[in-house]
C-alpha cells in the first residue's frame, strides 16, 4: 500500500522537523512573531505525525486493543500540545499591550496553563508509545520498535515527573527529540514495510 510508505516519509520529515522548529523556540514566550510561527508549526507537524501514526494503527490493526488505546492517548497528546502552543504563541504574546497592561498575575496563569498542558501533552504521547509498544512485542513482533517505544514511553514521564528534566526550551528540546526518535523508526519500519498486522499479512511494500 502506497498509502503505508507515504505516512512512514510524512513520520520521519514531521517528527525531525519538530526538534528543528523547537531549536528555534524563543525564550521569551512575549515575543509575538517568532513564538507565533514556532508553535503554529510545531501543532502542524505534530499533526502530521497523527495521521502517520494513524496509518501505521491501521496497517497494525486498529482491532488491537494496545493500538487503539495508543491512538486515543496521542489525540489526546495532540490537544494538550495545542493548547498549549495556543497559550504561548498567541494569548501571551496578546497580552503584551503597553496600551492596555495586564497584571502579572494573568500571566502567571499562562505559564501554569501553558505547563499543564504542556505535561498533558508529553506524557500522554508517551503513553501512546507505550501502548503500541505492548502490541509490537506481540507477533509478528518488532522488538527494535517495541524496545525504543517502551523506553521513549517510560523514560520520558520519569524525566518530566522527577523534575530531572523541565519544561522549559532545552527540556522540552530533549523531550521531543526523544519522541522524534521513536517517532522516525516507526516511519522508517513502515517505509520499508516492516510492519505487519497481527495476522501477520504483509505490509505495504
Amino acid at each position: 500500500m502506497e498509502t503505508s510508505r507515504t505516512a512512514g516519509y510524512i513520520l520521519c520529515a514531521a517528527a525531525l522537523a519538530t526538534v528543528i522548529a523547537m531549536g528555534f523556540h524563543p525564550s521569551d514566550a512575549h515575543t509575538p512573531g517568532t513564538g507565533a510561527a514556532v508553535h503554529s508549526s510545531m501543532i502542524f507537524l505534530l499533526t502530521l505525525m497523527g495521521w502517520g501514526f494513524l496509518q501505521f494503527a491501521t496497517v497494525r490493526g486498529l482491532s488491537s486493543g494496545w493500538i487503539s488505546a495508543g491512538l486515543i492517548a496521542y489525540a489526546l497528546s495532540l490537544f494538550g500540545h495545542i493548547e498549549a502552543g495556543t497559550i504561548n504563541g498567541f494569548v501571551v504574546p496578546a497580552l503584551v499591550n503597553p496600551a492596555a497592561p495586564v497584571g502579572h498575575d494573568i500571566f502567571r496563569f499562562a505559564w501554569h496553563a501553558n505547563q499543564a498542558f504542556a505535561k498533558l501533552g508529553m506524557i500522554s504521547g508517551s503513553a501512546a508509545y507505550l501502548l503500541w509498544s505492548v502490541d509490537l512485542w506481540r507477533p509478528p513482533a518488532q522488538r527494535l520498535l517495541a524496545l525504543a517505544g517502551t523506553a521513549v514511553g517510560i523514560g520520558v514521564p520519569l524525566l518530566l515527573l522527577s523534575g530531572a528534566v523541565r519544561l522549559d526550551v532545552h527540556g522540552a528540546l530533549l523531550l521531543y527529540g526523544l519522541q522524534a526518535l521513536s517517532a522516525v523508526m516507526v516511519g522508517v519500519a513502515l517505509i520499508g514495510g516492516k510492519i505487519q498486522g497481527s495476522g501477520g499479512a504483509a505490509t505495504a511494500s
